[in-house]
């Protein structure tokens, strides 16, 4: 396992691996981009249509983190890849700083995202030898944002024990997103309805959650799938940067990261699994 891992932090050390920052104060050299109106550039300041673009040299060497034992936990850190936030949220609007994974480059090619859907729930099915749902939060297939709520809700409930915590949790969370926020109450849903609606939704899974433990197990089975990944994409000479559940390699290999991430997922859980382009 180190070994693997060792050899994974020499290939992507030899690697081109840079990210773009916004910056309109620095004195660096740099290029002027003008964006087209967009959802993304819709949520930046009025007066960033024109910003100073500045590149970084990313270390993206990898870490795996367990937990306890070698049987929980074991996900891969340490990536500065890892840190760049995976699209534009509503609370980034005041962030002009903020870079994103999708402008990374990789030796000099743009990148794609691909990750698995509703990953952690199609696992906990398979483990009960049941096919996965494919989308796990379609029961808000049609509002974006309470889906992205739903997701935030199920996630948590892996991972605590008590209904109350999570909503604790989550509400928390709400605070940082103060667009989705906003529709949230103005849905007339409350957390206990959303959670319930999801619970219908995923019946044969009740069992699994609300236990700190399924979480760490899963991670635990999600990282050697990742780590598989990322293996086989070097073997094949094609620098891959995992983040947990998504995987970025430069563009034109799109389809063999596809092709990767379903087998690699199969030979784990014995189950096919949706894979999703992020950009």
């Amino acid at each position: 396992m180190r070994k693997r891992l060792d050899e994974y932090n020499s290939y992507i050390s030899d690697q081109d691996i840079q990210a773009q920052y916004n910056n309109t104060t620095s004195s660096s050299s740099y290029s002027s981009i003008t964006y087209d109106n967009s959802f993304e550039t819709s949520l930046m300041p009025n007066n960033l249509n024109h910003l100073s673009i500045f590149k970084t040299f990313l270390d993206c060497t990898l870490i795996r983190r367990f937990v306890g034992d070698f049987d929980h936990g074991g996900r891969l850190y340490g990536g500065a890849h890892i840190e760049l936030g995976g699209r534009v949220e509503p609370s980034d609007a005041d962030k002009p700083f903020k870079r994103y994974r999708r402008d990374i480059t990789i030796n000099g090619n743009s990148v794609t995202e691909l990750d698995f859907s509703s990953l952690h729930i199609n696992m906990l099915y398979n483990q009960l030898g049941l096919e996965g749902p494919g989308d796990a939060y379609s029961v808000f297939k049609e509002q974006p944002l309470l889906r992205l709520l739903a997701k935030r809700l199920m996630l948590v409930a892996v991972n605590v024990a008590r209904s109350s915590t999570i909503f604790r949790e989550v509400s928390k969370w709400l605070e940082t997103e103060l667009v989705l926020k906003a529709q949230f109450e103005a849905s007339g849903y409350s957390l206990e309805e959303i959670y319930d609606l999801l619970l219908e939704r995923h019946t044969a899974i009740r069992p699994l959650l609300n236990n700190p433990a399924t979480g760490l197990k899963l991670q635990r089975m999600d990282s050697d799938i990742a780590f598989n990944i990322i293996d086989e994409m070097m073997n094949q000479g094609i620098p891959c940067l995992p983040v947990h559940d998504s995987f970025i390699v430069p563009s034109q290999h799109e389809k063999l990261l596809e092709e990767t991430m379903k087998a690699k997922y199969k030979e784990r859980m014995g189950f096919d699994i949706r894979v999703a382009k992020k950009y």
